[in-house]
């Protein structure tokens, strides 16, 4: 621009030759807003990553301790018609567990920790007659207190929600988005 077009012969300078007002400002709330998008975005992404992580392990734990059950449950129908209570009793546990999914809440009543301790309480009350059965039924009992113990990990492990902080941090996130965009926002002349 010349200038003769920038200084009139009375001092002053035209509107489109003056900075803009508060562009300093603008500047650095738009920095700042940046940096705080930019930063937030990434330990958005960590906090999404765990929690896939937390659903994929959950996944994989109920997928074993189902195995786990069908291995027992197999293994109780070979050991033969002294492990038909047992196996019984682990069809009642089944459709408790399906009916009432366990909690980590221990205000409500188990039903299906019941059911699984009763196929426990039948295993003990299994008598084997041979070398064979003896063997048979120490294995099964094995694979009952790993699925006691799977299912307890279990229990302990799904919470189903997505985790607080999650939450807050998205609703934070967005607000400062939405916020700086309304402050860069040109102003509504009337």
């Amino acid at each position: 621009m010349p200038f003769s077009s920038v200084y009139r012969g009375d001092g002053s300078v035209p509107e489109d030759a003056r900075p803009a007002p508060h562009d300093d400002t603008n500047a650095v709330v738009r920095l700042v807003a940046n940096i705080f998008v930019v930063m937030w975005s990434l330990v958005f992404s960590l906090m999404i990553n765990s929690s896939k992580n937390t659903y994929e392990s959950i996944d994989i734990s109920v997928h074993t301790f189902s195995t786990n059950i069908i291995l027992l449950d197999r293994s109780l129908r070979t050991y033969g018609l002294t492990g038909r209570e047992a196996r019984g009793m682990l069809q009642d546990y089944l459709a408790h567990a399906v009916e009432n999914p366990a909690r980590a809440d221990m205000t409500k009543p188990d039903d299906a920790g019941r059911a699984l301790d009763a196929v426990g309480d039948a295993l003990l009350s299994i008598q084997p007659s041979g070398d064979c059965q003896q063997n048979l039924l120490l294995d099964i009992r094995q694979q009952y207190h790993r699925l006691v113990e799977q299912r307890w990990g279990i229990v302990e492990n799904v919470d189903g929600a997505i985790p607080m902080p999650l939450i807050a941090l998205l609703a934070a996130w967005l607000t400062l988005i939405f916020g700086s965009i309304g402050y860069r926002a040109p102003r509504m002349r009337s």
